[in-house]
């Protein structure tokens, strides 16, 4: 087998181990966002920071 031959067959694995951690790591996101609307509701706004934009001190 040539050089060229083995690298083409580690890219190949490479790409194929990437795409199967990236579905992976796609499948816990979701999981992760029905948790998160589960306990937060549908859509959870998002609240702004209470203490942006305040000087410290002044509160």
């Amino acid at each position: 087998m040539s050089a060229r031959t083995r690298q083409t067959n580690n890219n190949a694995e490479a790409l194929d181990d990437f795409i199967s951690a990236k579905f992976e790591i796609d499948a816990m996101l979701e999981r992760l966002k029905g948790f998160s609307e589960d306990r937060c509701g549908a859509r959870s706004p998002v609240s702004p920071n209470p203490d942006a934009g305040v000087a410290s001190g002044s509160r």
